[in-house]
């Protein structure tokens, strides 16, 4: 009987402290796929980075992306990933989603 009480207590000071663990370590925002495209044939994935809506706006001048007014370099790779945060920032990287 005092080896179940003992396994009881085990039990319950490993989900109490599994639990504390979950709620105060940082998460990492998850990213979800907005839109794919395919821009002078290079594949750029629009990605929103948390949660919540994504307001954006793309457009083509003289062969470049542009994305919300800010040109972009894509000269050096064939697939990128532009991330965007919920405040509405982004940011360009080499790579899929």
């Amino acid at each position: 009987m005092k080896i179940l009480k003992n396994i009881g207590i085990a039990l319950f000071v490993v989900i109490t402290a599994l639990y504390a663990l979950d709620t105060f370590l940082p998460k990492q925002p998850t990213e979800r796929v907005v839109q794919t495209l395919t821009f002078s044939g290079k594949t750029v994935h629009l990605v929103l980075r948390g949660e919540g809506p994504i307001n954006y706006k793309t457009e083509t001048a003289d062969g470049t992306l542009i994305v919300n007014g800010q040109k972009l370099d894509l000269s050096d790779g064939s697939e990128f990933t532009i991330a965007f945060m919920p405040d509405g920032k982004f940011g360009l990287r080499k790579g899929g989603p």
